[in-house]
C-alpha cells in the first residue's frame, strides 16, 4: 500500500500548472487545519465531516470559493482512494452553498470608451493594438492571443481566420475582419511563420499591461474580462445568438455569455404546471411494450 505521503506528491505532480499545484495544496493544508481544531483526523472524510468543514468554510469564503476549495480537497481524496489509502470520501456528496454570481453592468466598456482604449493601446506599437483588439474584437484572453502565430493565419473564402489555441489546446478558428484584419495581416507578413505576432510576453504580464492601457484610457478601472464581455455584448446585439457566442469564444456551455448578458436559463423559469399541463403520455392500449407478457406476472 502506497503512503499518503507519495500519493499527494505524485498527485500534485500530475499537475503541469505550478499554479494549479499551489491551490490544491493549500486547499489540502487548508482541510488539515481544519481537522486540527477539531479533533478529527485527517484521513476521516465521513460525509458528517465533510458538512461540516463547508460549513465552516461559508462563514469565512464566498460560495464560489467554497466550492473550488472543496473541489481541491475532494480530487486529493480521490487520488487516495484510487491508490487504496482509503475506502471513499463523503465530499461529493456534500451540500455546497449556493453560488450568487453578481456581475457589474456598469464595469463593461461602452464603445466611446474601447476606442480610447484601442487609441491607447496603438500608441504602444502595432502588437499591443493587435493584442488588445483580439481581446476586445476577438473574444480572446491574453493567453490564446499570445499563442498565434504566423502559420496560424490563413484565408478561406475571402475570409482571414485565425486559429486560436485553449490552455488545454483545443482549437477553434475565428475570423477577423476591418482594422484587425490589417495588423493581423501585416504582422504575419514581417514576422517569421513561427514567431509569436504579440512577441514572448507572458500571459500574466500582458494581461495585467492592457488592465493598465484600458484604465488610464478611460479614466476608470478595467480589465481584460471587462473587455471581453463587451465583445459579448457587442456580437449579442448585433443579433448573434447566444450559443454561437459561446463557441466563438470556445466555451463548451453558454453560461458564462448568459451571465454576462444577465440572461437567465430558459429551464429554470419553466413551472411545474406547465411541464403537466404539457407533457402528454401518449394512450397504449392499457398494456405496456408488445403486451406478451401476462398482467398475472406484473
Amino acid at each position: 500500500m502506497r503512503t499518503v505521503r507519495s500519493v499527494t506528491a505524485n498527485f500534485l505532480a500530475s499537475y503541469p500548472s505550478i499554479h494549479t499545484r499551489k491551490r490544491y495544496k493549500k486547499d489540502i493544508v487548508t482541510w488539515q487545519r481544519w481537522c486540527a481544531e477539531q479533533g478529527v483526523h485527517p484521513l476521516d472524510c465521513s460525509v458528517a465531516n465533510a458538512q461540516q468543514f463547508v460549513a465552516w468554510m461559508s462563514e469565512r469564503y464566498t460560495p464560489t470559493s467554497v466550492a473550488s476549495r472543496v473541489c481541491g480537497v475532494a480530487k486529493w481524496f480521490d487520488a487516495l482512494v484510487d491508490a487504496k489509502v482509503l475506502r471513499a470520501h463523503g465530499l461529493h456528496s456534500v451540500k455546497l452553498p449556493k453560488r450568487e454570481i453578481v456581475l457589474n453592468l456598469e464595469s463593461i466598456p461602452t464603445d466611446d470608451e474601447m476606442m480610447l482604449v484601442m487609441a491607447e493601446a496603438a500608441k504602444l506599437g502595432p502588437r499591443w493594438e493587435w493584442l488588445a483588439g483580439m481581446v476586445a474584437w476577438a473574444g480572446c484572453d491574453c493567453q490564446e492571443a499570445l499563442r498565434v502565430r504566423g502559420v496560424d493565419v490563413r484565408t478561406w473564402e475571402g475570409k482571414t481566420l485565425v486559429t486560436v489555441r485553449s490552455r488545454k489546446q483545443n482549437r477553434r478558428e475565428i475570423p477577423v475582419d476591418g482594422r484587425l484584419e490589417v495588423l493581423t495581416v501585416g504582422l504575419q507578413s514581417v514576422y517569421a511563420p513561427t514567431t509569436p505576432l504579440a512577441g514572448t510576453m507572458t500571459s500574466e504580464w500582458a494581461t495585467i499591461r492592457l488592465g493598465k492601457i484600458a484604465s488610464a484610457a478611460t479614466g476608470r478601472r478595467l480589465n481584460v474580462q471587462d473587455m471581453r464581455r463587451w465583445a459579448v455584448r457587442r456580437q449579442f446585439e448585433r443579433g448573434v445568438s447566444v450559443p454561437v457566442i459561446a463557441r466563438w469564444l470556445g466555451h463548451t456551455t453558454d453560461r458564462w455569455v448568459r451571465q454576462t448578458l444577465r440572461l437567465t436559463d430558459g429551464v429554470a423559469e419553466v413551472t411545474a404546471a406547465e411541464v403537466i399541463s404539457s407533457i402528454l403520455v401518449e394512450p397504449d392500449g392499457g398494456r405496456f411494450g408488445s403486451g406478451q407478457a401476462p398482467d398475472s406476472i406484473i
